[in-house]
């Protein structure tokens, strides 16, 4: 995922909208569908993973709680942008909005 930013980063400073737009989409694909696979093993494992990094007991549940809340929020901010087109295309723009070329 490091190499999107790489190349966004690019096509920014080379000043290639087109190009910038194009590497902006397959980024969002890219690191979207990655999400969604890992997501849900996280949150079916997120105690075992939480164990397998040595956390102390004393933290593990609200460790877990919030591992899960957060990877909540990330799955109801991409089923919302799924669902709602006219909120994509806002979100799309603000984005490219946030660009702006010098």
């Amino acid at each position: 995922m490091h190499g999107c930013g790489s190349l966004v980063s690019y096509c920014f400073g080379e000043r290639n909208e087109r190009r910038l737009k194009g590497c902006l989409n397959i980024s969002f694909l890219m690191i979207g569908s990655v999400t969604l696979v890992t997501e849900p093993i996280t949150l079916c494992f997120s105690n075992e993973i939480l164990k397998l990094l040595h956390t102390p007991m004393k933290i593990m549940l609200l460790t877990s709680d919030y591992v899960r809340i957060i990877l909540s929020g990330v799955g109801l901010c991409f089923y919302t942008l799924a669902k709602e087109p006219l909120l994509r295309l806002s979100f799309k723009k603000k984005i490219l909005e946030g660009l702006q070329f010098l």
